[in-house]
């Protein structure tokens, strides 16, 4: 019976007839089953449906379908009555497709696998409905996965076999139910039997099969020490390890006693216990010390351990030795826990897993055989007890991370980026398949909005011409080698398209990113450029993949011909490990950070995989280009060509490292942002090689805000920042129409804040260089630098 299979209009049975026909004639547990299943499948129908209508949308906004009948999307949206018919039911969706990619990130973190891949394929069920994701995230947190698949698909045939149930072959929400109860049913700890030194047998706590101890008198046992993380326990001068009789029991019944004191009470000596009370702490110390004065008393205990085992428990105290205290742990199971003397019992305890020994034998038998249960999974025993154990044994707690805050945040879910949807959004349709064919593109016209500041720009590269002076013996090979932080620069590192493409084409999707400061291409007519390379040293690439998400990208500022502009070999990183093997057998090996391939390159080479070609940029375009891509330029300059480079480079989850050995840290850099210095290594890892500015340029001056991404790009900002984050969610999120809006804003802004900053260079270079200015020379016509090689750098020009 199919509820979803409405009636025939014809024979006019309405909906709830339907029901009542389908279901009256069945006993009321089968009634029961029908409507369970009925609503069940109805769910999951219901979120496909809606899942097929936000796809079918997104595909009309992504293709722009509504421009082949309508004048804009307004148009059509008023046209099919979309607040009314569509608006809900998008939203419906975009609410359960957030609550699905957070429960599948809870998965994901407790499970390190996807659901999809974490569910073997006989047990997944058809689509993973947002309630089956829920109850798997749920039981993610209370089990491991090794532990939890056995249990599920035992689950499957329990319930085929239970009438009534569904018989579906495949894994239910319901079957992961039952074994969540299953789980959290606490069982019936055995109890060893072995005699302990627990005479009266008053403090064997039962304890579940998790080894979650709910009995308040041992925790405050365990508080009693909790600042006392030698291996010795309570006991801090030793003495109390050797005051036990043969069989253990008197030093048991002192540690009785001594826990009672920790709890305030009045101790084994009434008149000591009084005291207690009335001289308050200083009474509870006096008290401990007259119960070590007793074990002193008693003399040295017996001992029938084994030598072998108690040299090698002496032998790792004062050693942090995971796998080795497991091993000795195992030997003392062996030998029987019951058989230890406490002495060497207490001194078991720390150095095999870390735990408290202040406590009774029993305890600390059954503690000991808890952790070797959960050897593999440790880490979470102590996360659940951590008060069994020694503080530098112990997880770090919340309160040890909140210090003087109240509440922890709340756990950010995992951000998944979708390559392929974030890079034809900007880029267009059909681009990212060029992309992987290629791995090098030229996207025109994406930076068409800075062509309202053309006369701003090309004065700013005039200014840095001019104040540019090439070293002697060196050519500049059209580089201004100056120019670091230019207001146009400055402006473009902030740019939120830039930052989106290059986050979505990395290989590894980190999206976070910060832009390496570097310098602008600006050649003459006449001059040498020519160059062939790679942007990564081609044997540690190959060895470990290193450099291999350093894309290279720049923005054209003039139009580019075949003559005068990048050249590259298409679709090379496919080639590129069976190049190496050619080097490696060539003897040609490459050692430095980057891989000079004008030579290496050879005709052979060439046959194979193509000659260098031109991929000539039209002016305000970007090209993008994979590491693994030779690359270089056209061996002489015909005419003006300016470029500007971004260097969009990968920070580490600490904010602390980047994408390659080498460079900068974040923090260095961060500083060279703030301050408008040359970092001191190139995005490569490299020292430069023809000079580096020792000071900031003094003309230069700090661009202002554009956006929270933006500051991130320029390391005013961390990752972290919740700010950034949530315009990251929009930018590289699933709305189209969001992100294009929030691009829009953003480059006002950019415009605005360069503007506002250009108006201020003209001061503030007048002021400091004086007869040397740019703009001073320009004001009263005379001559001002070109910067080429030509010119002779130390003569001073008319004043």
């Amino acid at each position: 019976m199919d509820f979803l299979i409405t009636p025939a209009a014809e024979n006019k049975v309405s909906v709830k007839d339907t029901i009542r026909n389908a279901l009256q004639d069945l006993p009321r547990d089968q009634q029961l089953s029908k409507l369970i299943d009925f609503f069940e499948a109805a769910s999951n129908r219901d979120a496909q449906l809606t899942e097929l209508i936000a796809e079918a949308w997104d595909y009309l906004n992504v293709n722009t379908l509504w421009n082949t009948r309508y004048s804009s999307l307004e148009d059509l949206k008023r046209d099919i009555d979309y607040d009314y018919s569509l608006r809900h039911v998008l939203g419906r969706h975009q609410a359960n497709a957030g609550r699905r990619k957070k429960e599948m990130q809870t998965i994901l973190h407790n499970w390190n696998q996807p659901p999809d891949t974490a569910l073997p394929s006989d047990l997944q069920p058809p689509t993973f409905s947002e309630k089956f994701l829920r109850s798997l995230a749920a039981l993610s947190k209370i089990s491991e996965l090794n532990t939890a698949i056995p249990l599920l698909r035992s689950a499957v045939p329990a319930r085929i076999s239970t009438p009534l149930l569904q018989k579906h072959n495949y894994l239910l929400t319901s079957d992961i139910s039952d074994v969540i109860k299953e789980l959290q049913t606490p069982k019936p700890n055995a109890q060893t039997n072995a005699q302990d030194g627990n005479c009266n047998g008053e403090d064997r706590d039962k304890e579940d099969d998790y080894g979650d101890d709910r009995d308040d008198e041992d925790e405050n046992e365990d508080e009693s020490n909790e600042d006392g993380d030698d291996e010795d326990g309570a006991d801090k001068d030793g003495s109390g390890e050797g005051g036990d009789d043969e069989d253990g029991r008197d030093g048991e019944r002192d540690d009785e006693e001594d826990e009672s004191e920790g709890d305030g009470d009045s101790g084994g000596d009434g008149e000591d216990g009084q005291a207690g009370v009335e001289e308050g702490q200083v009474g509870n110390r006096t008290r401990k010390r007259e119960l070590k004065k007793r074990r002193r008393r008693k003399g040295t205990a017996i001992c029938r351990c084994s030598v072998t085992l108690t040299q090698d428990i002496q032998s790792m105290k004062g050693k942090n030795c995971h796998l080795s205290g497991l091993k000795l742990l195992e030997k003392a199971i062996k030998a029987g826990l019951g058989t230890l003397c406490r002495t060497h019992l207490r001194g078991l305890a720390p150095v095999t897993a870390g735990l408290q020994n202040n406590i009774s034998n029993s305890k600390l038998q059954e503690r000991l055989q808890l952790v070797w249960t959960n050897q593999q999974r440790l880490d979470w025993l102590r996360r659940r007890n951590p008060r069994w154990f020694l503080k530098k044994c112990r997880p770090q707690s919340e309160a040890d991370c909140l210090i003087v805050y109240r509440y922890p945040p709340l756990q950010a879910p995992i951000f998944q980026l979708d390559e392929v949807r974030v890079f034809e959004r900007f880029a267009g349709p059909g681009t990212w398949s060029v992309w992987e064919r290629d791995g090098t593109i030229i996207i025109p016209g994406l930076f068409s909005f800075l062509a309202q500041l053309t006369p701003e720009i090309d004065i700013e590269f005039d200014l840095y011409r001019h104040h540019h002076r090439s070293l002697p013996g060196r050519s500049r090979l059209g580089w201004l080698r100056n120019m670091f932080y230019s207001i146009t620069q400055q402006t473009v590192r902030q740019d939120p398209i830039w930052y989106a493409i290059s986050a979505a084409a990395r290989p590894d999707k980190n999206w976070r990113l910060v832009t390496y400061p570097y310098i602008t291409k600006d050649t003459d007519p006449g001059e040498n450029t020519g160059f062939l390379h790679l942007d990564l040293n081609t044997t540690q690439y190959v060895k470990d993949g290193s450099g291999g998400n350093l894309l290279s990208s720049s923005i054209a500022i003039d139009d580019e011909q075949p003559d005068g502009c990048t050249i590259v070999v298409p679709g090379f990183h496919h080639q590129i490990h069976e190049w190496h093997k050619r080097l490696i057998d060539r003897g040609e090996d490459t050692a430095g950070f980057t891989t000079n391939c004008s030579a290496a390159y050879r005709a052979q080479d060439r046959r194979d995989w193509g000659e260098p070609v031109p991929m000539p940029c039209p002016a305000l375009g970007l090209r993008l280009t994979r590491p693994e891509i030779i690359h270089g330029s056209t061996p002489h300059s015909y005419r003006r060509r300016r470029s500007l480079f971004a260097w969009h480079t990968g920070i580490d989850n600490t904010h602390t490292e980047l994408d390659l050995k080498g460079t900068l840290s974040w923090n260095n850099l961060a500083t060279c942002h703030r301050d408008l210095e040359a970092p001191s290594r190139e995005p490569s890892g490299q020292a430069p090689r023809y000079g580096l500015p020792g000071f900031r340029f003094p003309g230069s001056i700090i661009v202002g805000s554009s956006s929270a991404i933006g500051d991130a790009l320029v390391g005013r900002r961390k990752w972290t920042d919740p700010q950034v984050l949530q315009e990251r969610d929009i930018l590289l999120g699933d709305n189209n129409e969001d992100a294009h809006s929030y691009v829009s804003r953003v480059r006002a802004e950019m415009v605005k804040c360069f503007k506002v900053a250009f108006e201020k260079l003209e001061v503030i270079e007048t002021e400091a260089f004086g007869g040397n200015s740019y703009f001073h020379r320009k004001k009263f016509g005379l001559p001002v630098r070109s910067g080429n090689d030509s010119e002779e750098s130390d003569e001073d020009l008319p004043v």
